[in-house]
């Protein structure tokens, strides 16, 4: 299972995933184009987005069901 991100404005600089409860449980610097998450249980996540400088925050849900 992968989640495939695009930046429309500006080049994406790093992606950070945090569980729901605020546990960091990925920390990507490089490849950003596609993110594996075979590891992760069904819940819902929050991707941390940073670019030029600013960062954005994203609601990803993964369901294994």
């Amino acid at each position: 299972n992968k989640i495939h991100v695009v930046s429309p404005s500006g080049e994406i600089e790093r992606i950070e995933m945090y569980s729901i409860d605020g546990r960091k449980v990925k920390d990507v610097v490089s490849g950003f184009n596609t993110i594996y998450i075979d590891e992760l249980g069904s819940g819902l996540y929050i991707l941390k987005v940073y670019k030029n400088n600013e960062y954005s925050y994203r609601k990803i849900v993964v369901d294994r069901n």
